[in-house]
């Protein structure tokens, strides 16, 4: 498993080849940006008196949030610095919660690659797993991206 991506074109993607990003702990500012942006005010992510009163031992993040925060570490890593854009996400799902103060990191794996209809660019589908510091599984999905060729 590589820990950089090195700003891959399509060309450099290769067939269960993994990518691991660099670490990110998750903060209770992370959260509460996050819920302000989007409206997502829900009192399970923004309070832990409120989330302990329904069985969990503090708040917790969106998942739709760490699915984000996935696609930055990627992106900053370098992995996706030549995606022209995401053509799809498929079966995403959110295994475990994550709390704040939790270590995450990314995992991309390629699956499958083809070119475009547009000779600059190919398509790559992967698999993303986001893991937490006890190496447990917290979320996973495929992403399709349309990433530039080298010339």
């Amino acid at each position: 498993m590589l820990e950089r991506g090195m700003w891959m074109y399509f060309d450099d993607f290769e067939i269960d080849l993994s990518f691991a990003s660099r670490s990110r702990i998750v903060t209770n500012t992370d959260i509460e940006m996050f819920a302000m942006q989007t409206g997502a005010l829900n009192p399970m992510f923004l309070s832990d008196n409120y989330a302990q009163s329904h069985g969990r031992k503090q708040r917790m993040a969106p998942g739709i949030m760490i699915f984000s925060m996935a696609l930055g570490m990627c992106h900053q890593s370098g992995l996706f610095d030549r995606v022209i854009s995401i053509a799809e996400i498929d079966s995403l799902k959110f295994l475990s919660v994550v709390h704040p103060g939790d270590e995450i990191i990314a995992i991309t794996t390629p699956l499958k690659m083809r070119a475009s209809k547009k000779d600059d660019r190919g398509v790559v589908m992967a698999k993303l797993i986001v893991k937490n510091q006890n190496e447990t599984v917290v979320l996973t999905g495929d992403v399709t991206f349309v990433v530039k060729k080298r010339f």
